[in-house]
């Protein structure tokens, strides 16, 4: 009932991605991206810094099953978007 989009952006540049779901049900409209992301790649962190690279929650909306997201630069981040209602673990993002 969901789908899991995963990206890595080694760049120094954001990335535009197209994604294009092939499936017989419509995504619905709203999704979550869960990203971690720092401005170098070579960002750790530490005991003085524990928090200089968190993840993110951002809330993405107007999605269809074909859709553009914007990677940021240096980033990990994971997509989950649902194509049915009332899953049990999805939270309330949809």
């Amino acid at each position: 009932g969901f789908v899991i989009i995963k990206l890595v952006n080694p760049f120094e540049v954001p990335q535009v991605c197209k994604f294009i779901l092939k499936y017989k049900q419509q995504i619905k409209y709203k999704g979550e991206a869960y990203v971690l992301t720092s401005g170098n790649i070579l960002d750790v962190n530490s005991v003085k810094d524990p928090e200089k690279v968190v993840p993110m929650t951002k809330e993405l909306k107007g999605l269809k099953n074909t859709f553009n997201y914007e990677c940021p630069a240096n980033s990990i981040v994971v997509i989950k978007l649902r194509y049915k209602k009332r899953l049990v673990g999805f939270g309330n993002c949809c």
